[in-house]
């Protein structure tokens, strides 16, 4: 580095508060995070979000409510990551651990599977980063602060009490149950089975896991079909990709709309179009752009050491527990009159997602 050289008019104590100055202003020039923050310089809240999978409708529509949550939080940078699917769970694993390599101010977790997301969760609590589950929530040892999520199990009830009350009580199903590790899918499904043990002239013919994609609810149905063709009164399924699913092998075996009673949860464009055509009785919507808005809130307040909503002791995942309201299901008749503002996103939308 070039010295500088003492002018030789200037005194030694004018010259050390010139050095002093000096000293001040490299300073200010190298000044971290927290100084930026606290003089209002400009640090960003940066909140990493993880959903499981990204080519689903259903977390399209969630992508716009943690935008929107963005939009309206001062100086807030919401990112959002996909997993790509909820068998991958190891690149959901990646994907937050880099989170806690770069710091961000909190996490947002929709996980790939429950139990696996755990080690992950608490490295990225021990560094003091807080955690909001979000509509998966991890089912771990050690809780998060805040969880929120629609009632899982009320959802499955009231879907499959829809389709018993549509077969009046008596009739066969099969049940194309979604992901194995997904909390929400379990949910769902234990809620399903609780309403039509409340109908005695209901029998399940056939339950199986399956990923949640168009391809695999597809084969699944079809193999029910094989084994036991036209005895299927009604089909519940995990969710609206699922049932799309379900729908092409219906197709595919020749059946008409209305042979199977079919009803869904979510919200997907294609369902809405075969709810018209009869093909689907009607969604369960879920509110995801609602649910994916107050998580990104909660996970704001939670970095800035605000208060969050909640009840306490609701769940044994989270210090803190949210539900949004129980959906009923939306069928066609109701559809046009239908408020799709917690449900849907703008027409067009693109979610900003990384992988």
């Amino acid at each position: 580095m070039r010295a500088i050289a003492m002018p030789r008019s200037l005194g030694i104590a004018r010259w050390m508060l010139v050095a002093a100055a000096v000293s001040i202003l490299a300073g200010g020039c190298g000044r971290g995070r927290d100084e930026e923050s606290a003089s209002g310089g400009g640090k960003k809240t940066t909140i990493a979000v993880f959903i499981p999978n990204g080519g689903d409708p259903y977390f399209q529509n969630k992508s716009y409510g943690y935008i929107k949550a963005e939009k309206e939080l001062p100086n807030t940078d919401v990112q959002l990551f996909d997993a790509g699917g909820y068998e991958n769970a190891e690149k959901q694993i990646a994907q937050i651990e880099d989170a806690i390599q770069r710091k961000v101010d909190a996490i947002v977790l929709s996980a790939t599977d429950s139990r696996a997301v755990c080690g992950s969760v608490e490295a990225a609590l021990d560094a003091g980063i807080p955690v909001v589950g979000d509509d998966i929530l991890p089912t771990c040892d050690r809780k998060i602060p805040f969880g929120i999520s629609e009632n899982s199990v009320q959802v499955g009830f009231n879907d499959c009490k829809y389709m018993a009350d549509k077969l009046s009580g008596k009739g066969n199903f099969v049940m194309v149950k979604g992901p194995p590790g997904a909390q929400i899918s379990i949910d769902r499904a234990k809620g399903c089975k609780k309403a039509l043990k409340e109908n005695p002239g209901i029998k399940i013919l056939g339950e199986q896991w399956n990923p949640s994609n168009i391809d695999a609810a597809n084969k699944l149905m079809d193999d029910f079909i094989s084994t036991h063709g036209k005895k299927i009164d009604a089909a519940y399924n995990f969710n609206a990709v699922n049932a799309l699913g379900i729908v092409n092998a219906l197709q595919s075996a020749g059946y008409k709309p209305g042979d199977v009673e079919v009803t869904t949860i979510d919200v997907h464009p294609e369902i809405l179009g075969y709810i018209n055509d009869g093909w689907v009785s009607g969604t369960v919507p879920a509110q995801p752009v609602r649910l994916a808005y107050e998580a990104a809130k909660a996970a704001y307040n939670l970095q800035a050491k605000k208060p969050v909503g909640g009840k306490a002791g609701l769940d044994p995942c989270c210090d803190k527990r949210e539900y949004t309201a129980d959906d009923e299901v939306v069928d066609k008749e109701e559809l046009p009159d239908w408020d799709d503002s917690n449900a849907v996103a703008p027409k067009g939308w693109k979610p900003p997602l990384q992988s």
